[in-house]
């Protein structure tokens, strides 16, 4: 049994692909590609409440170009 995936509409399958074979991050459909950003989302919504509770808070994001930075 394959575990419940969302049905990715043909539209911006065809964008999502168009966009990163072209070496850009597509306008549309980041919702099915973003995965495996846990630590990092965590990070950031972390500095967010630092920053929030009037603390302050500097990251740099590196990374090649194509590693998903965007």
């Amino acid at each position: 049994m394959q575990p419940n995936r969302p049905e990715v509409p043909r539209r911006i399958s065809g964008a999502i692909l168009n966009s990163l074979s072209a070496g850009v991050v597509p306008r549309t459909g980041l919702e099915y590609i973003a995965i495996g950003r846990k630590a990092e989302i965590d990070a950031l919504l972390y500095d967010l409440s630092t920053v929030e509770s009037g603390g302050s808070a500097f990251r740099l994001i590196v990374g090649r170009y194509g590693s998903g930075k965007s």
